[in-house]
């Protein structure tokens, strides 16, 4: 039996994705991928952004402790270099000879030098050095203890500038004022070995005033930024540009009884955050290429999933349209495989099913459609051939003549029909009987009955057919491969019982046919016997009219009509009385006017019987002629049914030519001379013209003697004498004229 494969593995993968568990998979694939991805991308670009600013904001803080720890090592080394100068005139050497040395080296990171003397006069010793500034009492006890003060002078040019006492015990000595150098103190400070790369530094006094910034904004600290004296870190803008900067404090006021400074370190956040850059590049190529391969991943995945799945859905649909044939192959090795091979086995399963319920509705319709047991057995064994996977079916019945042990065979093989006769021993009868549900015989196992033609190497299946508990046939199944025959051993049973019902039906309908067909002849010669002179008269007219009728091509239907019609059409004779029907001479108009009764009367006996209702036409009009001379109602023409016209004509051949009380049968030349001369007025002329070939081919009898037998007639009713299929019912006809 073929099989239509549905594979999964060489199907196209178009529309894959139309199917909406396909589409929730994918969904579901690329959130749970894509997502974390997402996820992770950009907490790592926050952590990263957050780790830069922090490692940045360290940077910075450590820096601005380097450069103030730089601009107090550089105050103190001009401190130095001041306190040498003091000590120096201290000594009694001239300012006149400081004057000379100083020029001749100058201190490094001093501008001008200034000698002050108590009074306020002043001297220079180096440079342009800029007036002093006035001092605090603070400041003034600071330089009486030996200590260096520090003034910032707030200039468009903020100038520094450092006292230092020549002698803090001799106060006349004077003072020591040093105009500082900006670049010595700054340019030390913001020395890349010092600072943090990318930095830029701005330093303020404890006024707020800006003592250098070389880029930033010269932003007043008190208002708008942290407390100077508190280190820290904070966003600064400048120039457009957002800095990270962080603070540290300069303490000047136990050293040189000043302000704190403030220095205060910036990198621009570009800057800090360039190490991003590649990320932000990078990252969106990173994740176009993971959704790639998840989309990739994702794809295989679900097609993997979704074409067994498809495939087993298509297969589903195809047996919902009864192509129990489907076969769905899978290679996944999961459950989907698993499940492929569940659903070939149920397929399978339900093919074999179906097919054995077809097979049983086929034996059925064929045991009701068959009037030929030959053709029916035929039809039940190409069934059961169709429905099985068996290389022959066998069906053993009994010998019509019902001869102790003996049966016909007629086996199926390979669409070639083989019949013989077999005998079944009283032991092997007795082992059917025994085992009534079936018997099995593998490979060179067998009986008797079936060595004569069942093949030695097949696996034998014998299935007993039981009515009344006598084995009415046998049913043989013959199979290549023994482990079918066993997997095929219900529906062998089923369908055996099934053709032992249909062979049970049709005996009973046989039976009834015959019942019916011989009391539909017994009644016409109860009809006939109500006069010696008709007997055989209505069997005679049934016999002529059907032939007639074949001859017409009358359809099987209407062959049946005609066969109950002639047997039926003289049966209103019975309310006739037998001195009018025998009387030997003419008949007064009251008594014809009695048989002319006949015809009504038969219709009115079969209208209660419906299955004879349609025979009452041919009843009713099988006397009437077409130029309306006839009776009981005088029809004319196309008015007189067509079947009661044939009747009518099978009717008269046969009254004429049968002897009767009054008169001696006529010759046939003359009856077909008296009907010829009446055709086209008084008969049909296409029936009449049959009937003359009919006659002169011996189709139809020329004797009074022919009369046929039930069998004959039924047969010829039934088509099995050259008419076609009718149903085995009774039918009517014409009587003879008077």
């Amino acid at each position: 039996m073929p099989q239509d494969t549905v594979d999964h593995m060489k199907s196209p993968s178009t529309g894959l994705f139309r199917t909406r568990v396909a589409q929730r998979l994918m969904g579901l694939l690329l959130f749970c991928a894509l997502v974390p991805i997402m996820t992770l991308g950009i907490t790592s670009y926050l952590h990263f952004t957050d780790q830069l600013q922090d490692q940045a904001r360290q940077r910075l803080e450590t820096g601005s402790r380097d450069a103030a720890l730089a601009v107090m090592e550089r105050l103190h080394f001009v401190e130095v270099e001041l306190a040498r100068i003091a000590a120096t005139l201290s000594t009694g050497v001239s300012a006149r000879q400081v004057e000379l040395s100083l020029s001749a080296v100058p201190p490094a990171g001093v501008l001008a030098v200034s000698l002050v003397a108590p009074d306020g006069a002043r001297r220079t010793l180096l440079g342009a050095p800029l007036p002093p500034g006035a001092l605090t009492a603070n400041q003034q006890e600071h330089l009486s203890d030996g200590k260096a003060v520090l003034l910032v002078q707030d200039t468009p040019q903020p100038d520094i500038l450092l006292a230092k006492a020549v002698d803090a015990t001799d106060a006349r000595q004077g003072t020591l004022w040093a105009t500082l150098d900006p670049e010595y103190i700054w340019n030390s400070v913001a020395d890349r070995r010092r600072l943090p790369p990318g930095t830029e530094m701005c330093v303020y006094a404890g006024n707020g005033v800006v003592l250098t910034c070389p880029r930033l904004v010269r932003t007043n600290m008190a208002a708008a930024d942290p407390d100077p004296q508190m280190a820290g870190t904070w966003h600064w803008e400048a120039h457009g540009e957002e800095y990270l900067a962080a603070t540290g404090p300069i303490r000047l006021g136990q050293q040189y009884a000043a302000p704190a400074w403030t220095i205060v370190l910036g990198e621009a956040r570009a800057g800090v955050m360039a190490p991003l850059a590649d990320f932000r590049r990078t990252f969106p190529l990173v994740l176009l290429l993971a959704t790639m391969i998840v989309l990739g991943v994702s794809h295989v995945q679900v097609r993997r999933s979704m074409e067994p799945l498809r495939a087993l859905t298509d297969a589903t649909g195809r047996i919902a349209r009864q192509e129990f044939d489907t076969h769905v192959t899978i290679a996944s090795d999961d459950e989907f495989e698993d499940l492929a091979g569940s659903f070939n086995t149920m397929a399978q399963r339900l093919g074999r099913q179906f097919s054995t319920l077809t097979a049983m509705s086929d034996i059925d319709r064929a045991a009701l459609s068959h009037s030929d047991r030959q053709q029916m057995v035929r039809t039940i064994l190409d069934r059961m051939d169709h429905a099985l996977a068996c290389s022959a079916v066998a069906l053993l019945l009994r010998d019509g003549q019902d001869r102790r042990g003996s049966w016909n065979v007629l086996r199926l093989r390979d669409g070639r029909w083989h019949e013989r006769a077999a005998a079944i021993s009283s032991n092997e009868m007795a082992e059917l009987e025994s085992h009534c549900e079936a018997l099995e015989f593998g490979p060179g196992q067998t009986r008797d009955f079936l060595q004569p033609w069942s093949s030695a190497e097949a696996a034998v299946l014998v299935l007993p057919l039981v009515r009344a508990n006598t084995v009415i046939g046998v049913v043989v199944l013959e199979y290549d491969d023994p482990d079918i025959m066993l997997g095929e051993r219900r529906a062998g049973r089923q369908l055996a019982d099934q053709v032992a019902i249909a062979l049970a039906n049709a005996s009973l309908l046989e039976d009834l046919d015959a019942l019916s067909s011989g009391a539909l002849t017994a009644l016409a010669r109860t009809i006939d016997a109500n006069s010696p002179w008709t007997a055989g008269h209505s069997e005679r007219v049934t016999h002529a009219s059907l032939m007639l009728g074949e001859r017409l091509g009358l359809s099987a239907g209407d062959l049946d009509t005609l066969y109950r019609g002639g047997l039926l059409h003289d049966i209103g004779k019975i309310a006739i009385p037998a001195a009018i029907l025998n009387k030997p001479g003419a008949l007064t108009d009251e008594e014809f006017a009695v048989i002319k009764q006949h015809p009504s009367t038969g219709a009115r006996i079969l209208s209660p019987i419906g299955v004879y209702r349609d025979t009452i036409p041919i009843v009713m009009s099988h006397h009437e002629r077409l130029d309306g001379s006839g009776y009981p109602q005088g029809l004319e023409g196309d008015r007189i049914p067509l079947l009661a016209r044939v009747a009518a004509v099978a009717d008269v051949y046969d009254a004429l030519s049968s002897a009767r009380p009054y008169r001696p049968g006529w010759p046939i030349e003359r009856v077909l001379e008296h009907i010829t001369t009446g055709a086209g007025i008084k008969f049909d002329a296409a029936v009449t013209e049959t009937l003359v070939q009919s006659v002169e081919a011996g189709v139809i009898g020329t004797g009074h003697n022919d009369t046929p037998s039930p069998s004959v007639l039924r047969e010829e009713s039934l088509g099995t004498s050259g008419v076609q299929n009718a149903v085995s019912v009774p039918r009517l006809a014409p009587v003879s004229d008077q």
